[in-house]
Order: C-alpha cells, then structure tokens, then sequence
C-alpha cells in the first residue's frame, strides 16, 4: 500500500505533535522533558503528505516540581 501513497505511522515515543497526534490520556512523569508521545493507542495513517487519521495517543508531559 506504501507504494500507492498510503503509509502508517505509529512510532513512539516521539515528541507530541498535534498536527499529527490526537491525545487520548495525559499523564505526568519526571522521565520526559517536553510533552511526548508514549504510547500508541491507534497507529495514523497518512496519504503521501497529508495526515488522513491522526494518530490516537497517550501523551506525558514533564512532571512540575511544587
């Protein structure tokens, strides 16, 4: 399918990207610097260079020392 233009992507983690990314849960974690995208819940799809299904993420986001 690749070779029609067609290819999923669903790698992780990555730095979140809303253009891309559709967040389903957040969390907070001292482990990551920026908010990331650590799991894949549901790979997106993307035809050529356009996004046609972001894809469905968890995102962590750094945690904020009080």
């Amino acid at each position: 399918v690749e070779k029609l233009g067609l290819s999923k992507f669903s790698d992780a983690p990555v730095t979140f990207n809303p253009e891309i990314h559709e967040a389903l849960t957040h969390e907070t974690s001292t482990e990551v610097t920026e908010p990331t995208a650590t799991k894949i819940l549901q790979p997106g799809y993307k035809f050529k260079d356009r996004v046609i299904r972001a894809a469905r993420v968890a995102v962590t986001e750094p945690e904020v020392s009080k």
